[in-house]
């Protein structure tokens, strides 16, 4: 199965930081699909569009870190921020692009509450 990523828009961005997309299914687009699936959610900021995928700080410290974090590296050539809560038990690692958001949201995803939606 191929994806039609002529439809999706790259801000200027996505343009300066070499943003690609994948063109076709791979086993690591697979597995990045269900941890956002799983543990993530889209979102939107004012013009900013955002994937955050959620964790334990300190139990998915370093799957986030090196494992999570380069999957999107080699398919997507953007190197995800993590963001540990102080107060909370959670981190966030987070993705900002509109056209890996776009991409995500063809691929069935919604903005916000994924829930019997996916």
């Amino acid at each position: 199965m191929k994806t039609d990523n002529s439809k999706i828009d790259f801000s200027r961005e996505d343009l300066k930081r070499e943003v690609k997309l994948p063109n076709k299914f791979t086993p690591n687009l697979a597995e990045e699909i269900g941890i956002v699936a799983g543990d993530g959610h889209l979102t939107t900021k004012k013009k900013d569009y955002g994937i955050i995928i959620a964790g334990h700080k300190i139990d998915d410290l370093d799957y986030h870190s090196y494992y999570i974090k380069s999957l999107f590296e080699k398919i997507y050539n953007i190197t995800p921020h993590l963001r540990i809560e102080k107060k909370v038990n959670t981190l966030n690692l987070e993705i900002w692009s509109k056209a890996i958001f776009k991409f995500h949201n063809q691929l069935g995803f919604p903005r916000g509450k994924k829930k019997n939606k996916i």
